[in-house]
């Protein structure tokens, strides 16, 4: 009865009669291959999990100072996931040819490998579009684009994504449905609360 309630740690105990001992002995070892089978599962979704952190953890800025050679500004970022693999990431990097920095504050819904998978995919498609010299807005608008394509799971990725000029100090930016960052002016701190807009993923257009 054990058994049937799904605990394949039981055996049935021997029995008196030749018929019944073959039954026992063929129900016991169904079971123990099931619960080996189920290890060997649990092993291998931790070792995916185990590969999918090392693949999203790497994929990460984490050399600093990030940009020695500029002295306008700082920057530092870590992460630490609640689960072994997790949808939050963020991204910085120098877009080439100009006196701007672009960076990305976002969480995936969800957690685990599909969260690291969308997760990736999100980093590198508003990556590429800053690169590219897309104004913020053209950038989120195209990756959102993009995200749409295909997404039968109806993930989603709320997203805070701005440029720095920063010999300027001109900051532009869109939040994506994310959390509202705090802002540093003349030694105060205040949120920046402006009405967001919808995450990325969820509806092409808008």
């Amino acid at each position: 009865a054990k058994t049937t309630l799904g605990q394949l740690y039981e055996r049935i105990p021997p029995q008196s009669t030749r018929e019944f001992t073959s039954l026992a002995n063929g129900i016991n070892s169904t079971v123990k291959a099931l619960s080996d089978m189920i290890d060997e599962v649990a092993r291998r979704n931790e070792q995916d999990l185990a590969t999918a952190k090392t693949i999203q953890e790497s994929s990460l800025p984490t050399d600093f100072p990030a940009f020695p050679n500029i002295d306008s500004f700082d920057i530092y970022a870590s992460m630490k996931t609640a689960r072994e693999v997790g949808g939050d990431f963020y991204d910085f990097f120098d877009i080439e040819g100009t006196k701007k920095i672009g960076f990305v504050m976002a969480d995936v819904s969800g957690k685990g490998i599909p969260a690291a998978l969308f997760m990736m995919a999100a980093r590198s498609e508003l990556r590429n579009f800053l690169e590219a010299g897309m104004s913020v807005n053209e950038a989120v608008d195209a990756a959102n684009h993009q995200l749409c394509i295909g997404n039968d799971a109806g993930m989603f990725v709320t997203c805070w994504v701005a440029v720095l000029e920063y010999e300027t100090g001109e900051l532009s930016y869109v939040n994506a449905g994310h959390n509202p960052p705090m802002f540093m002016h003349d030694g105060t701190w205040s949120w920046l609360t402006e009405v967001s807009g919808m995450p990325l993923g969820l509806f092409d257009g808008i």
